[in-house]
């Protein structure tokens, strides 16, 4: 792993457990939510956005499996769980 990379997720793991804390329900409500965050999801996906805040939800193991697993990427963006990458 280069220097770089290392350094980005350190920074990373700074920035999670920082926005974990202060957002402690689940943003995404779905059915069957559990409330209680657990997740850190990257609605426009990890890469060049990996420690942009601006693109995270916290949520809980449920409503995450469900945006990724269940549901189609037009409705997951149509909700604001997901940002179209252009």
């Amino acid at each position: 792993m280069s220097k770089n990379r290392a350094r980005k997720l350190r920074e990373y793991t700074d920035l999670k457990k920082k926005f974990l804390e202060e957002n402690r329900k689940c943003q995404a409500n779905l059915p069957d939510c559990e409330v209680t965050v657990t997740d850190l999801h990257h609605k426009e996906g990890r890469g060049k956005n990996l420690n942009e805040v601006s693109t995270w939800m916290a949520l809980c193991r449920k409503c995450h499996d469900k945006i990724h697993n269940s549901m189609s990427m037009e409705e997951a963006i149509k909700r604001k769980l997901r940002i179209k990458r252009i």
